[in-house]
């Protein structure tokens, strides 16, 4: 070091000294603040710290896949460790340069980082582990979704009668003090069946903790609609009128939604809107050439 010292004339050092150390600062600040380390491991966490999908995390998290499976192993390509690694490398430099400059909100670019269902690719997703053939591999998420459904079906129904109970006994008179256990039960029950519809993968990542949370929003439901009874009966009302909610057309006309002034705004947006912010991210070199819009 000091022989190479001694071909830089005295004048020169202590700049360049400080120009090394602000590279190497901003160096080390550029890879804290878009946590480009994170995006060298297989850490689903990674994931998580800037996409809005907790309820995914969550539910992979109480899996049994989480004890030997990341997301990269189900939803990433594995044909080949070139595949695989020149996506982790693309994406990561998006998602760092994202980051560095802040430019995740409103930023718009649409791109196939060929992230995937595991069933569009079983051979390499679920049989690098499990011996099975495809087709009962398929069948075994399948009767696992259908499963949830069938008790988020059950919850669906039974959470709209308790709200429908209460509006009925608020329109009665009944009182906060009244009301209270039955509130904190709904919300309770609301809370769980919020949780577990989220995540759209919960009831394959993890189907039975799926079903127990559903299964205890269905079972504070109940509570709720006991103790609405009680605040009811209070009024003399023994019977409540429930809607025809079999439908999504019934369930909008309930609400009070005027669905055609809906749709005519949606089609206006989408007419004046969307394509503001097209050329506009155009302008910003933030639409790929060959996107699918």
């Amino acid at each position: 070091m000091k022989q190479i010292l001694s071909y830089i004339p005295d004048r020169f050092i202590l700049p360049i000294v400080l120009l090394a150390g602000a590279v190497a600062g901003l160096g080390g600040y550029t890879v804290y603040m878009s946590r480009a380390h994170s995006f060298l491991s297989e850490e689903p966490a990674a994931c998580v710290n800037c996409h809005i999908m907790t309820p995914y995390y969550q539910s992979w998290n109480h899996s049994s896949h989480a004890q030997w499976e990341t997301c990269n192993d189900c939803h990433v390509l594995q044909e080949n460790l070139l595949t695989k690694y020149t996506l982790k490398t693309k994406d990561g430099i998006y998602h760092t340069i994202v980051l560095t400059i802040r430019g995740e909100a409103g930023s718009v670019k649409y791109s196939n980082r060929l992230i995937t269902s595991p069933l569009k690719n079983i051979n390499n997703t679920c049989q690098t582990c499990h011996r099975d053939s495809e087709e009962n591999l398929r069948n075994y998420v399948y009767q696992y979704q259908d499963k949830a459904l069938e008790i988020r079906d059950r919850v669906e129904k039974e959470l709209s009668k308790a709200h429908i109970m209460a509006k009925t006994a608020w329109e009665k008179g009944a009182t906060e003090s009244q009301m209270t256990k039955t509130m904190k039960l709904l919300r309770q029950a609301q809370w769980r069946w919020d949780f577990a519809v989220a995540s759209h993968g919960a009831s394959f990542h993890a189907p039975v903790e799926t079903q127990r949370i559903l299964a205890h929003s269905l079972d504070k439901t109940m509570l709720a609609q006991l103790e609405l009874q009680k605040v009811l009966f209070s009024y003399g009302i023994t019977e409540v009128e429930f809607p025809d909610l079999s439908t999504k057309d019934n369930a909008q006309a309930y609400i009070g939604l005027d669905m055609q002034k809906l749709k005519e705004n949606k089609e206006e947006w989408i007419k004046t809107v969307v394509p503001e912010w097209i050329e506009e991210a155009k302008k910003n070199g933030r639409l790929t050439a060959n996107a699918d819009i």
